[in-house]
């Protein structure tokens, strides 16, 4: 598992930096005389709601300026969309090892049931196993030394049928 400090120490920075933007906008709007929302809003809700009441207090004035809050939102998909891309090949690459292991799994549970003894089952790590028609071998080998290889075909992305073993 891996330790929160980097992603807790990015997020109050990260919430430092737009509570140091709210308090430097409520400054620019204030010299330009205009009455500005309270930068406080950022530490009591999310960032939007300073950007809500920004808008408020300044639509008040007759002064539309939804820039700042726009930009903010279109950031927020943004950075989302972005996270997304980056992390769907890890998350596939995880489905992938698992399902990777789960065959190995069975297979050494198969093994086992059909000679009574105990199989230790191993596949490539980078077998296709998405790719619909592809084949992989695996092999297997028994506390007595015994070993075995299969076949193993991906009839779906990731599930598998398996050729029966053959002795080495």
């Amino acid at each position: 598992m891996a330790s929160p400090v980097v992603p807790l120490v990015t997020f109050f920075a990260l919430l430092a930096l737009v509570a140091c933007l709210a308090i430097w906008d409520r400054r620019v709007l204030r010299a330009r005389g205009l009455r500005a929302a309270s930068a406080w809003w950022i530490l009591l809700l999310p960032p939007i709601a300073y950007f809500v009441a920004r808008r408020v207090a300044l639509k008040k004035q007759g002064i539309r300026a939804n820039a700042p809050g726009n930009v903010y939102v279109l950031t927020i998909f943004a950075a989302a969309a972005l996270t997304s891309v980056a992390l769907a090949p890890m998350a596939l690459a995880r489905m992938d090892a698992a399902s990777l292991r789960l065959l190995e799994q069975q297979a050494s549970a198969e093994l086992q049931r059909q000679t009574a003894v105990s199989w230790t089952v191993t596949c490539p790590d980078g077998a296709p196993v998405t790719i619909v028609g592809s084949s992989f071998d695996c092999a297997a080998s028994d506390t007595t030394g015994r070993a075995v290889r299969f076949t193993a075909h991906v009839l779906h992305p990731r599930e598998f049928s398996v050729d029966p073993a053959v002795l080495q």
